[in-house]
């Protein structure tokens, strides 16, 4: 999976740029818009996505193949009703959005709606897509997984290159390699399903079953919906505040911010499936190990991209960039400390997603992130600074974070074995690295030269530090098995 990040990555960021050059500014913009305006809906196949993955899961751990074809069943249902839902939904409001909100040039307007149906199609099939996908990573396939997303990015830059022999209508020949990227990846989920999974088969489906389904997924969407509209919120106020010189350099920390949150969410994705079979199983003392030991070691993780992006954030920007645009080192310090306090949370998600107790999860996080919005408009009115809504970021998720911990222990968390495990080390080691960076980056005065010793030395701080004895035999037990020259 991280190779795959490797991969992707470097290969997306070259193909926006290719993108752009083949297009051109006018082009690109009309379907980043268009695409923008159906990526709202992108919550809905999130929510149901986790609940997919968890009801898998439940049926594994109780080694029942009846259930879980019942639940694949279900499923493709439920997705099935919901393509048909969205189709309709996007159709109405993003044909009147694009006829009286959009800004386009009119002499366009063909080209604008022959995008915007293809990336309706598009999107349908991913969530089509979203049974196989999900047995996939409930099987814990992540080889294949891995591939495919390797594949993905591969052909959406290959496509982007034939551009280079089309003499007119880039705009749609671009839009059509877009949908042809996703129908293709589902047929080989389809084929992958069918070759591996041939016990799953569709049956009878289960009213219940769609109701607790829809339930769950129904939690889901609201903490998802309420995470967006506080991001947005708050992008409003800088706006508002801080013109559009604010916008832009919000739009450049998240960039970086996404790019983490993809690897952490990759780190994520092989716990989920174990930890749920877990405590659906009863066994709560290997779950609480699981996820004590996850949270240290993606905290140790994210610290690792973090710290010197902390340090560096200036250099970085420079480098990247060329042009910094004004609060973008100060916004991209800001919320990297609030990526850090915010990989407390990804467990967390885990512990209640695993137990189905998504109600008094959703209402908490809902009820104590919405204040973010309020609290930054208040400060921002008194006159504060224009990133105080960042600060006020990681005040409401440490808060947050103490009050999902109290939460959890109807799901068997001790607090304090929590703090012992997870708090602590990841305390000391978080203040040793600081310590250590702010060191090197003092005493070396070429900043390539003295980040590239500070991530070893991280690196370094993390085995000997971070993990204990058990878990630092383990990395070398797995690091030799790796590679190993025996047979």
């Amino acid at each position: 999976m991280y190779i795959r990040l490797i991969i992707t990555i470097p290969l997306a960021f070259y193909t926006s740029r290719v993108v752009l050059r083949q297009l051109g500014v006018d082009d690109y913009g009309i379907y980043q818009a268009v695409a923008g305006l159906i990526t709202m809906f992108a919550v809905l196949r999130t929510a149901f996505d986790s609940a997919t993955q968890r009801y898998y899961n439940v049926a594994l751990a109780k080694d029942d193949t009846l259930l879980l074809s019942r639940m694949f069943s279900t499923s493709l249902l439920i997705q099935f009703i919901m393509v048909l839902i969205l189709v309709v939904l996007i159709e109405v409001f993003g044909i009147w959005f694009i006829e009286n909100e959009m800004q386009y040039p009119i002499h366009r307007s063909t080209d604008v709606y022959f995008v915007f149906h293809t990336t309706v199609i598009s999107v349908g099939f991913l969530i089509i897509n979203t049974p196989f996908s999900g047995m996939i990573v409930a099987k814990e396939h992540m080889q294949f997984y891995a591939y495919l997303s390797v594949l993905d990015v591969a052909l959406r830059l290959g496509l982007v290159f034939l551009l280079l022999f089309a003499s007119s209508d880039k705009l749609r020949l671009y839009a059509v390699f877009q949908m042809c990227v996703p129908i293709l990846l589902c047929l080989l989920n389809v084929i992958y399903f069918k070759h591996n999974f041939k016990e799953v088969k569709i049956i009878r489906i289960s009213k219940r079953l769609i109701k607790d389904m829809t339930a769950f997924s129904g939690w889901g969407l609201i903490g998802n919906i309420c995470y967006s509209l506080v991001n947005e919120g708050v992008n409003l106020l800088l706006n508002v505040f801080g013109g559009v010189v604010a916008n832009a350099a919000r739009g450049i920390a998240y960039q970086v911010r996404g790019v983490l949150s993809n690897i952490l969410t990759t780190t994520l994705m092989p716990v989920r499936p174990q930890a749920t079979q877990l405590f659906v199983k009863g066994d709560y003392n290997e779950f609480w190990n699981l996820m004590y030991r996850y949270s240290k070691i993606l905290f140790i993780l994210c610290s690792i991209m973090v710290v010197p992006i902390i340090i560096y954030s200036g250099h970085i920007l420079d480098l990247w960039l060329g042009f910094v645009p004004e609060y973008s080192s100060i916004f991209l310090q800001i919320l990297m400390v609030y990526t850090l306090i915010r990989s407390f949370h990804e467990p967390m998600d885990v512990v209640f997603k695993a137990s189905g107790r998504m109600k008094e999860y959703q209402l908490t996080t809902v009820a104590i992130s919405i204040s973010t919005f309020i609290l930054g408009w208040i400060f921002l009115k008194c006159g504060f600074p224009i990133y105080t809504p960042f600060i006020i970021f990681c005040c409401v998720e440490s808060i947050l974070l103490g009050a999902l911990i109290v939460l959890a222990r109807k799901e068997g968390i001790i607090i304090g074995q929590y703090i012992l495990l997870v708090i602590k080390p990841c305390v000391i080691y978080l203040t040793l690295s600081l310590s250590v960076c702010f060191c090197v980056s003092a005493i070396i005065n070429v900043w390539l030269v003295s980040i590239s010793v500070n991530i070893v030395l991280l690196c370094l701080l993390a085995y000997y530090v971070g993990l204990n004895k058990g878990e630092r035999n383990l990395v070398k037990e797995k690091l030799l098995s790796r590679f190993s020259w025996k047979k």
